[in-house]
């Protein structure tokens, strides 16, 4: 049995893929490794035992051999730290991880098992995107260095023991459809570098129950920016959310699910309360929502629309932020800056609209993420971002608290009393030109209230309208059919 971690070694001043991994069925005593010099070996050993027992882990010596692939030129050696110390913990069942060969590991352990400030570049990164490399786990003090670097998702951490504790909570391969605890520690958005309009976006579908379509080509961090979403939900649900929905519910629920979910999972049944119910007041994810069933897609597309479900016999709302992924193309990678695209205009736009026009036509915002023309958005706050971001969804929940009504359930006439005299002419001259329909007209107008109350207003003005439409873009680009990737 053997644990291979993938990472960047360097050899003659050149960075290249390589394999750490362990191995306890060959024959060496106590703990030997191949592929490095002698003298950095024997180095390496002592900071690998000091780092594992200050880390809070257990050292068992055993019948260990750690090889270095490709193995036929010796390695100066750096940046195999973290690689060979998770390929020991997960042989010897410390942590609860899956190694995957695109997670990259980057960064020198102290004797402590604190990170040390490696010495990064961007040609590292580039040959990391080159390798087929999607996520880097990287020291933190390195991330000030990476702000504005896009291609890979970006991960921060501290120590041996942070990463371990993030690696053993969260599992970053596969989508379940268990309810993540908000009280467990999950990737946050401060551990997730840039995408500061993605956070926006998604923070205010979060605060405003909105339903928001991610389309974006493997790798670019769709799936771990929603699953960052648990840190920035309020600690719980406030009497009016209780009350509206009969709960004791002590946190709002996540649910993260896989393209294979169910109907009958989704609905439940008369013994068993479904996902759906569940989600209430919280987040509903799905990751590849073109590939759910057709049934899955239909009971999803109605319950979006409806806006209610069936408990005891009674009708109930059905409120929650609704999330889904997909890929823009067959292929994954129209629009692409670093990798080719293999499928014509058509194929792309058939692939898009496999979803189904209607059923794209349930989700308010839309977030492009191959786009160019997506406009720079600063950090969300001067705190951390988490902070910020909970204070913003919270503020949205306490504006649909004092008014007793939600957000997404606001129909057009008593939205249009929000309008200024000047937004107005604006809104219905917008409307007029680009032939918006009137369903998309009230998801419009939830959208540039929701962007009023962050901002301190309950008014809409012209600014709040004009990034409203910004939020739909994609989805105007998809009907005038250009290409969507």
């Amino acid at each position: 049995m053997s644990s291979s971690i993938h990472t960047l070694t360097m050899s003659n001043h050149k960075y290249q893929r390589s394999i750490v991994e362990l191995n306890k069925l060959r024959g060496f005593p106590d703990f030997n490794i191949l592929g490095v010099q002698p003298s950095v070996a024997n180095h390496l050993r002592q900071k690998f035992k000091s780092s594992l027992v200050s880390s809070g882990f257990t050292y068992k010596p055993q019948k260990l051999v750690a090889n270095i692939f490709p193995s036929s030129s010796v390695k100066d050696v750096n940046l195999i730290d973290i690689p060979l110390l998770l390929s020991y913990l997960v042989q010897t069942n410390q942590i609860n991880y899956s190694p995957d060969s695109s997670h990259l590991f980057i960064g020198e352990l102290s004797l402590s098992g604190d990170v040390q400030d490696t010495s990064l570049s961007v040609d590292l990164f580039e040959q990391a995107r080159h390798e087929g490399f999607h996520t880097i786990f990287i020291p933190k003090p390195c991330l000030k260095e990476f702000v504005d670097y896009k291609g890979l998702n970006i991960v921060g951490y501290s120590s041996l023991k942070d990463l371990c504790y993030k690696l053993d909570k969260f599992n970053y391969r596969h989508s379940t459809t268990q309810e993540l605890s908000t009280q467990e520690q999950q990737l946050s958005f401060d551990d997730i570098v840039n995408n500061y309009y993605a956070k926006k976006i998604l923070t205010l579908s979060l605060g405003s129950f909105l339903n928001t379509l991610i389309v974006g080509e493997p790798g670019v961090g769709k799936t771990m920016l929603v699953k960052s979403l648990s840190s920035i939900l309020p600690s719980a649900p406030t009497r009016f959310y209780k009350r509206h929905f009969r709960t004791d519910s002590k946190r709002h629920p996540v649910f993260i699910l896989g393209s294979t979910v169910s109907k009958s999972n989704l609905k439940g049944s008369s013994k068993s309360e479904g996902i759906i119910q569940k989600s209430n007041l919280g987040l509903l994810a799905v990751n590849e929502v073109n590939e759910l069933s057709k049934s899955s897609k239909e009971f999803l597309k109605a319950t979006i629309e409806e806006k209610e479900i069936q408990k005891s016999g009674t009708s109930i709302p059905s409120v929650f932020s609704f999330i889904a992924t997909m890929n823009p193309c067959k292929c994954g990678y129209s629009n692409s800056s670093t990798i080719a695209c293999t499928c014509n205009d058509y194929s792309k736009q058939r692939f898009t609209r496999s979803l189904g026009l209607p059923f794209i036509d349930r989700f308010d915002l839309f977030l492009d993420f191959n786009a160019t023309s997506n406009p720079k958005v600063n950090m969300i706050g001067d705190k951390s971002e988490s902070d910020s971001a909970t204070n913003q969804v919270k503020k949205l929940h306490d504006f649909q608290e004092q008014n007793n009504q939600f957000i997404s359930l606001i129909n057009y006439k008593d939205l249009t009393k929000y309008l200024s005299e000047k937004s107005r002419l604006l809104f219905e001259f917008s409307t007029n030109k680009l032939n918006i329909s009137m369903r998309r007209q009230v998801k419009l107008l939830r959208i540039a209230l929701s962007i009023a109350i962050l901002k301190n207003r309950q008014t809409i003005n012209s600014e709040d309208i004009y990034e409203a439409l910004t939020y739909q873009k994609y989805y105007y680009d998809l009907l005038t059919k250009k290409d969507s990737g």
